[in-house]
């Protein structure tokens, strides 16, 4: 299975960090997804779209349910991608 990508807490004082930490999610998020696709022998946006990362970052769920406010995911990629 994917190595997981461990996320460190920092403290953000200006938008232009939270912008840069987002930008950091982003990017860390696709490659995840690049990694499981590869695993998978499947194209990247059939794990998930540009637009659910990007919802991830602006949601950034905590819990399984939360994760399946994101759009894009349902009860089949939370079960399958909810614990990586």
């Amino acid at each position: 299975m994917a190595k997981l990508f461990r996320a460190r807490v920092v403290a953000v004082g200006t938008e232009a960090d939270m912008l840069r930490l987002n930008r950091a999610l982003l990017d860390n998020l696709k490659s995840l997804r690049s990694l499981l696709a590869s695993e998978q022998k499947a194209p990247a946006y059939t794990v998930f779209s540009d637009a659910s990362l990007a919802d991830m970052v602006r949601r950034l769920p905590k819990t399984l349910d939360d994760f399946l406010d994101v759009s894009g995911v349902g009860l089949s990629k939370q079960q399958k991608y909810g614990n990586v």
